[in-house]
């Protein structure tokens, strides 16, 4: 897997968590009406690396080392570039994050690091756009629309491609023919974000009668905030559609 400083996993989730939280403020009050439904969201990190390392080698030369030799034979090992050794890898993983839409509007719960205008996150958090996509989503489905249509499943998803690449050759030239010696090496690194939200189905209201203070089993505790089992099911199929999307597009780049 690549070092921390090329996929911070932690940094990622964090900051994707900060923009989905500031723009989910900003909705409730600019479009409420969003978030009449409880959300069930999550945010799947989908890291893919290829390496590939390849040594070229071969050689030419003469049988003899006297330039003014009258008959000669040459001869090469292999066809340039000679001999090769090529080896290729390619891993990838998949990390899924759930949360929902009330716990990140409870400001007991929100993350205090969410300091957005910091240089320090790395280009994949720092530029993705999250908190503009969601406030537009949540803006398209009012107005003169909002009769019509009804806002299913919103996804977004996030990539950049970091790839290093490195050569070298080395000839040696003697007087009987030369050596030579290629290396080549790339690495490649897709990361990828994608941010689902499915409607949690809506629970019906249940009136609770507590005893009075003071009393054993006085009140009647909330239970946590959960995401259901039909939400779950959701999210991971959209998570599936998400790299299926990003695998497609790996490929055609590759090509």
């Amino acid at each position: 897997m690549p070092p921390d400083f090329l996929l911070p996993v932690q940094q990622i989730v964090l900051h994707s968590v900060c923009e989905l939280h500031f723009a989910l403020e900003d909705i409730s009050i600019s479009h409420p009406a969003f978030l009449k439904t409880t959300w069930a969201i999550a945010i799947t990190l989908t890291p893919k690396i290829d390496t590939e390392g390849a040594l070229r080698a071969g050689l030419t030369g003469k049988s003899t080392s006297l330039s003014n030799a009258k008959f000669f034979n040459t001869f090469s090992v292999g066809n340039a570039p000679g001999a090769e050794y090529d080896i290729k890898g390619h891993t990838d993983g998949t990390a899924v994050y759930l949360t929902t839409s009330t716990t990140l509007l409870d400001k007991r719960k929100t993350p205090v690091n969410c300091d957005t205008s910091s240089t320090a996150y790395n280009a994949l958090t720092r530029y993705l756009g999250i908190r503009e996509w969601l406030e537009r989503t949540a803006a398209a489905s009012e107005g003169t629309i909002s009769g019509l249509t009804k806002l299913d499943k919103p996804t977004y998803n996030s990539e950049i491609t970091i790839q290093i690449d490195g050569s070298g050759t080395f000839t040696y030239n003697q007087p009987f023919g030369t050596n030579f010696l290629n290396a080549f090496g790339s690495y490649r690194l897709d990361e990828s974000v994608a941010i689902a939200f499915v409607a949690e189905p809506a629970k019906k209201m249940v009136t609770v009668h507590t005893l009075p203070t003071g009393a054993a089993y006085s009140s009647a505790s909330s239970a946590p905030t959960t995401i259901s089992s039909a939400a779950k099911s959701e999210l991971g199929t959209l998570g599936l559609q998400q790299q299926i999307i990003n695998l497609q597009t790996a490929v055609e780049r590759r090509r």
